[in-house]
């Protein structure tokens, strides 16, 4: 409606060359989600029906530029919210097992991170 997405090969894109944040996919050309599909979606909820005004999201530096990308998609689609979204990055968290993944299953909670942590600072410095 607003001219923001377009269709590639099937796909639903949003170019954003002239931004400097290169090219969103959004829906593959088989109609599958990406993760920038269901941040959008979030996003919207959390505007229209929580009337949230801003929204810090704490994820892997790693997806600095994905989130350029969905902020400035919400910006364009009308979201004055949007100015007030901040990515917190954090460095990657690798354990003995290998890079922790949500997808995988291969994450730490905080609450048995904060145990282990104190765990080892209590044997290994006090």
């Amino acid at each position: 409606e607003k001219g923001i997405l377009t269709k590639d090969n099937g796909a639903i894109c949003a170019n954003l060359n002239k931004y400097k944040l290169g090219f969103l996919i959004l829906l593959k050309s088989n109609g599958t989600g990406l993760y920038a599909t269901k941040d959008l979606a979030l996003a919207q909820v959390k505007f229209e029906k929580f009337k949230v005004e801003k929204s810090v999201y704490v994820v892997d530096a790693s997806q600095t530029l994905h989130f350029q990308q969905v902020f400035k998609v919400l910006e364009l689609m009308g979201y004055e919210q949007a100015k007030k979204c901040t990515h917190l990055p954090y460095g990657m968290v690798v354990l003995k097992s290998g890079k922790m993944s949500s997808r995988k299953g291969t994450v730490i909670f905080f609450k048995a991170l904060k145990e282990m942590l104190s765990k080892h600072l209590m044997e290994e410095y006090l």
